[in-house]
């Protein structure tokens, strides 16, 4: 069976049988290692007609370490109310359709509902990634080893009707978009075969965490205060219609959002909501934030609650705060305070990028890409093929570029604009650094960390530079951000940060007998309202470079 298996498998189970293969795990052992795991005693039944109170607490407690269920068979069962992080798998039973006039049926829609639940809810935090607590980190990125973590697989009877229709539910709910494209973005035979990518290194710094005794917690991390909060408020009605499609009931799907903040609902709501919470006792709030003084200084200072922001959801005329009850103010107040609390563990540790950088391997740095996009059908460049000649403004056909490490780019229009900067200046680069000139699409192969706060960030591309210099050679590598227009005022700590990696201060560096300087330059951006955004970035290229800027380029 296994040795059948392994021919028929899907990627994720070639890649799990090469693991068990790379670790010595013999078909023998797998089938008793599965038969313990899957054994009786770890499954369980529950029919939503007949649930006792303890089947009840092992469904709701299925994350629990202590719980030992590896699957639930479910009658009629898991269609609301039911969530739980470490979904992985749903196996479809039986076979039976209940579509009608080429709508999904109430059957097909509760499945979808299903699969969202799985789908929506995410497993583990990656450090790497402090901005996408809470969000799919992978989606994107298809040979990420770390995305089957956040996949879920849905197996049927091969029945293309039914498929069809679950697909069209999963559409219409939201749940997936109607299409996606992907694409592959591999690094050029003649670029592996270069000295850069053969024996050629990538200085980056690390995230070091501070010591307890060197800590300075004044209040609650960016994180938490800026990271987007919702509260959908329940109706306490019920009603019936089609949500989905055309056919919409307009009473069930009209909602209005509001953004309020913590000072809008009144102290005692807030104070009332904090007391829920045995991780806000001021003991415990005390020893994260030994300048805080009171539960009052929590709520009230800015460092701390009153500013931060949430949207509530629901019916307009209820969630106005002019109108909103007491009642719902608590509501909206706890329910926040319940996204904010798991993160205060987080508070605990506090890090800094290190000013030290050090060298890494490009070959190991940098692979190849299997990417996905969501095919919008709209005017964006996002996903779109910077060879194809159709593309109108943005093409380049990379591959006669022998300066771009990458067969093709796939990025905004932003990052597009500035691979066609790169080649306008080229021909100049290349007189002064004759011995190499490479940019690198960082598809998050690395990334450096803030000096200030260690918070992550992965510039989209690297520029190498390199010239003889007598016996010796020079070596230059430059972090560029391309930044579109509606994203400078919130990135901005990123212009900061790639502003203060400059050469000589920070990284200049001799390795091998060889000189490298590491620098970073301001925001590459050339809408023509911003005129001085472009001036900027040219300045200090120019400064690192030698080069005189591209007059021409900002109106071409």
């Amino acid at each position: 069976k296994i040795a059948f298996l392994r021919g028929l498998a899907c990627d994720d189970l070639q890649k799990a049988f090469a693991y068990f293969s790379g670790h010595g795990i013999s078909d023998d052992n797998l089938i008793l290692e599965l038969q313990e795991e899957f054994s009786q005693e770890r499954l369980l039944l529950i029919d939503g007609k007949s649930i006792t109170p303890e089947k009840q607490q092992h469904l709701n407690s299925l994350e629990s370490p202590q719980n030992d269920y590896r699957a639930v068979f479910a009658v009629d069962m898991l269609n609301e109310g039911w969530d739980v992080l470490n979904l992985f798998d749903i196996v479809r039973l039986y076979d039976t359709r209940d579509a009608k006039g080429n709508k999904p049926g109430k059957t097909t829609m509760q499945e979808a509902q299903l699969i969202g639940r799985g789908a929506r809810y995410f497993a583990f935090h990656d450090p790497n990634k402090p901005d996408r607590i809470g969000m799919r980190k992978y989606d994107d990125d298809l040979d990420n080893p770390l995305r089957v973590i956040e996949k879920l697989h849905y197996h049927s009877q091969h029945n293309p009707r039914y498929i069809q229709e679950l697909h069209s539910a999963l559409v219409s709910t939201g749940i997936m978009a109607e299409q996606y494209i992907e694409v592959e973005e591999n690094l050029k035979e003649e670029f592996k075969q270069s000295r850069l990518y053969k024996s050629g290194v990538i200085f980056k710094n690390e995230q070091k965490e501070i010591a307890p005794e060197e800590k300075n917690v004044d209040g609650l991390s960016d994180t938490i205060r800026n990271k987007r909060y919702e509260v959908t408020m329940p109706t306490g009605q019920q009603k019936s219609g089609d949500i989905f499609g055309r056919y919409a009931a307009p009473e069930l799907t009209a909602q209005g959002r509001a953004t309020l903040k913590f000072s809008d609902l009144g102290e005692n709501v807030v104070r009332t909501a904090i007391n829920r919470f045995s991780e806000l006792h001021f003991d415990k709030l005390h020893a994260l934030f030994p300048s805080l003084t009171s539960i009052r200084m929590f709520m009230q200072d800015a460092r701390y609650l009153s500013r931060i922001q949430f949207v509530v959801i629901g019916a307009s005329d209820e969630i106005e705060i002019g109108k909103m009850s007491q009642k719902n103010k608590l509501y909206v107040a706890t329910e926040v305070l319940s996204q904010i609390v798991p993160l205060l563990s987080k508070q605990e540790k506090q890090y800094v990028g290190t000013t030290e950088f050090k060298p890494a391997d490009i070959k190991i740095t940098f692979r190849d890409h299997k990417l996905r996009f969501e095919n919008t059908h709209s005017g964006e460049q996002i996903g779109k093929s910077m060879n194809n000649p159709y593309n109108t403004g943005y093409h380049l056909d990379l591959g006669t570029r022998n300066w771009y490490a990458y067969t093709d780019c796939f990025g905004t229009s932003e990052e597009k604009e500035l691979v066609k900067y790169i080649d306008s200046i080229y021909m100049k680069l290349h007189d002064k650094y004759s011995e190499e000139v490479w940019l690198v699409r960082n598809e998050l192969d690395f990334k450096i960390y803030n000096f200030e706060d260690g918070k992550a960030f992965a510039p989209d591309f690297v520029l190498f530079l390199r010239r003889k210099d007598g016996e010796n050679y020079d070596n230059l590598q430059i972090f560029i951000e391309p930044k579109g227009t509606h994203l400078l005022a919130n990135d901005q700590w990123k212009e900061d940060f790639l502003n203060r990696i400059q050469g000589a201060d920070i990284g200049m560096f001799t390795l091998k007998g060889e000189k490298f300087n590491i620098y970073g330059v301001p925001f590459f951006n050339r809408d023509s309202n911003r005129p001085e955004k472009l001036q900027n970035f040219e300045a200090q290229l120019k400064e690192i470079t030698g080069l005189t800027p591209n007059p021409n380029f900002l109106y071409s």
